[in-house]
């Protein structure tokens, strides 16, 4: 818009904001990807947005964080766009190991890892004495 002003004038302008970005990424970063349908740049208010967190070999979906849309959603959640949103998925390591065997791993501080101790541990490691599991609950 372009207008001449030939003496002083009160201008006011009224803006409105035209389009939101969707940013989704994962972490770790190793653990998956985000897959955003329909995939733009830009997304106007009140457009619908389908996020899924597909996980890399090995990982499994844990999560939703973020901000600007509802994170209790599963692997696959729908945002309706009414801001800027930040999605991130977490993945979490999951171990492939041979059938009628537990593995576990992380905090202990319980015990609740069925090694004996109570001590943390980072990555998977075999439950002793079992050997004819068929299910863990």
């Amino acid at each position: 818009m372009t207008f001449t002003v030939d003496r002083d004038r009160t201008l006011v302008g009224n803006f409105a904001r035209t389009g939101f970005v969707v940013h989704a990424q994962s972490w770790p970063p190793t653990g998956g990807t985000v897959v955003r349908t329909p995939d733009k740049e830009a997304y106007t208010t009140g457009e619908q947005v389908t996020l899924e967190a597909v996980p890399a070999p090995g990982y499994q979906f844990l999560r939703w964080a973020g901000k600007g849309f509802d994170t209790a959603g599963g692997a696959q959640t729908t945002v309706e766009v009414t801001e800027n949103v930040l999605a991130v998925a977490y993945f979490t390591p999951v171990a492939q190991v041979p059938q009628y065997e537990v593995w576990t791993w992380g905090r202990n501080e319980e015990g609740q890892l069925g090694d004996g101790t109570a001590e943390q541990r980072l990555t998977p490691d075999k439950v002793p004495g079992i050997h004819d599991a068929c299910a863990v609950e």
